[in-house]
């Protein structure tokens, strides 16, 4: 993957398959926009010019060439492909094409396409894992700025949190509330038949019965002040609460005002300036632990004393005689010893203390928040089928989508190692939690049950695509490693 590459097969279909950390989804989607417009005989973009006229009988004949590849290249070359194959084989994948609505329907449920479908991957995930919203990526592209190229888009919020954990128990009340209302119907449908059977029998005149006290009013309720309290929030306030939260955070982070590619960069650094501090700090140690060498004894007269090869001359003048007496000298003063003072001492060095990383990169809701469970990015373009990616965590699910008018493709990918993990059972959850959400919003008796749904799934196919931009969402999405 040290070059991105496009794959035509034999039916005349193409892929497109990169390596993410060195290019994005947008570059392909641009490249192939352009091409798509060309065939359907749209004007080229402004300033470029038309392709001259080609025609197929003007190419020239190709020729087989011949290559001889060394073995050592061979040997590479299949050892590689084992690789591959091995590290393909460990990953699960299941393509969905979801046909029972699309972009065109969302769009009448008053939010953004991209941020119902988000709902409904947390909706899926808090069901089948424990009741618990996963730390979620949504790729987004910055291509408004100077080489930007993307910024994380974070799913959970306590909107969504507050719409996953009230979706069962409100159900659940609902349900409850109709059956009890079922029953109260039941009960005075029976009562008032007993009414009128005894009112016939004793004078053949029916008198219907009052209204029960639970079938008068409405469901608000009166506070001592005297006025209405407010209605409690229903699950689509919910629903759309959360959605306008996520398109909130999408303009945000597309515009600039993420927060993960921030502190990635603080990350980094932090992560050079520890290493730089150690490194420091071994060549000082490094330094110390080299022997001073001691200060030499003062040198001797270079000239040493003259050895003569004769006897000793005696000098021929004898010493002189003074025959004055000696004179006493008095006696010197007492030497005082002057104290001496001492160099002034060094302090001592303070120990070593080594740069440590901030706490909170080391913070561990920090770290568990930036594990992705869900690596999602919806690549929609009108002419993809199909758009995925790998898992970035060995116990989540990675989740390309691609949102047409009137369906919803997506590929999910996890590790096969992962007991907790499964991309069969994660597909159906939301499959269904879509159609729950199409009742929610829009509630008409589905014409068809998510078992009998069109959907077409490819499993353990491995796909690997760019994003390109989508349509109707604030959000520019961008590609993962497959």
């Amino acid at each position: 993957y040290d070059k991105q590459q496009l794959v035509v097969a034999a039916d005349g279909a193409l892929g497109m398959v990169f390596e993410h950390s060195y290019s994005d989804g947008t570059a392909w989607s641009r490249l192939i926009g352009e091409v798509m417009a060309d065939v359907e005989g749209a004007p080229p973009p402004r300033g470029c010019s038309s392709l001259p006229e080609f025609t197929f009988s003007e190419a020239p004949i190709p020729r087989e060439v011949h290559i001889e590849t060394p073995p050592e290249i061979m040997a590479a070359t299949w050892d590689a492909r084992a690789k591959s194959e091995a590290l393909s084989a460990q990953v699960e994948l299941e393509v969905v094409e979801f046909a029972a609505f699309g972009k065109e329907e969302m769009k009448g449920w008053g939010v953004s396409p991209d941020a119902a479908v988000q709902m409904a991957l947390q909706l899926a995930f808090h069901r089948q894992h424990n009741h618990v919203l996963p730390p979620t990526y949504e790729a987004c592209a910055t291509r408004a700025f100077l080489h930007g190229r993307t910024e994380t888009i974070r799913t959970s919020s306590t909107e969504v949190l507050t719409l996953c954990s009230s979706w069962d128990r409100m159900k659940q009340e609902e349900r409850d509330a109709a059956q009890a209302a079922a029953e109260v119907a039941a009960a005075e449908a029976e009562a008032a038949a007993t009414a009128a059977t005894e009112a016939l029998e004793d004078d053949g005149v029916f008198t219907a019965p009052p209204a029960s006290a639970e079938g008068q009013g409405g469901d608000a309720v009166t506070e001592p002040s005297g006025e209405p309290s407010p209605a409690a929030p229903t699950l689509k306030d919910l629903f759309q609460a959360a959605a306008a939260a996520h398109s909130k955070r999408s303009k945000a982070a597309a515009g600039g005002g993420g927060v993960d590619r921030h502190l990635k960069a603080l990350h980094a650094l932090a992560e050079v300036m520890v290493q730089e501090d150690a490194e420091a700090h071994a060549r000082a140690t490094r330094a110390k632990s080299v022997e001073v060498p001691t200060q030499e004894s003062p040198q001797e007269t270079s000239e040493p004393p003259q050895e003569t090869s004769g006897p000793p001359q005696e000098t021929s003048e004898p010493p002189q005689e003074t025959s004055e007496p000696p004179q006493e000298t008095s006696e010197p003063p007492p030497e005082v010893e002057l104290p001496v003072a001492e160099p002034p001492q060094e302090p001592p060095e303070p120990p070593y203390e080594p740069f440590e990383m901030p706490a909170l990169f080391t913070d561990h809701l920090y770290q568990e928040s930036s594990e992705w469970l869900l690596s999602t990015s919806n690549g929609s373009a009108p002419y993809l089928d199909c758009f995925g990616f790998g898992a970035v965590s060995q116990k989540g699910y990675g989740v390309g989508y691609l949102i047409d008018n009137t369906c919803i493709r997506l590929c999910f990918s996890c590790f096969r190692e992962c007991e907790d993990t499964s991309c069969s059972e994660f597909s159906q959850s939301v499959q269904k939690a879509l159609c729950d959400l199409k009742e929610l919003c829009n509630p008409t008796p589905p014409q068809e049950s998510i078992e009998d749904s069109p959907a077409e799934v490819t499993a353990d196919n491995e796909t690997n695509s760019g994003d390109p931009p989508k349509e109707d969402s604030e959000v520019e999405s961008a590609a993962a490693v497959a």
